[in-house]
């Protein structure tokens, strides 16, 4: 997964990639970007501010709501993010260049 603003690098990349002879990726997805109230890129770029990472298991609940996908059981991360896995859905994402927050 990636984000959307790196979509036109994709295709040289997977050339340089293959000259290199790296693994190859079956699938590539590219998710819509996240911005700010002010509708800049969330990225240092943009001096965003850091994120506090020290729960990660609400930041999994929190990154899954704002991607719009179904919740996850709060637990350890691995099991949160095996569950967000097993029942992905790109369906509500598709056709969206950005997501906002809504802080």
């Amino acid at each position: 997964m990636r984000g959307l603003d790196i979509l036109p690098m994709t295709t040289a990349q997977i050339g340089i990639m293959q000259a290199a002879r790296l693994p190859t990726i079956d699938q590539w997805y590219h998710l819509p970007l996240i911005n700010n109230a002010d509708g800049q890129k969330l990225s240092k770029q943009n001096l965003a501010q850091p994120i506090d990472t020290s729960n990660p298991s609400q930041l999994i609940a929190e990154a899954l709501s704002l991607l719009q996908q179904p919740k996850v059981d709060i637990d350890t991360p691995e099991n949160m993010l095996e569950q967000a896995i097993a029942q992905w859905d790109n369906t509500p994402l598709q056709g969206k260049q950005q997501l906002n927050l809504s802080y």
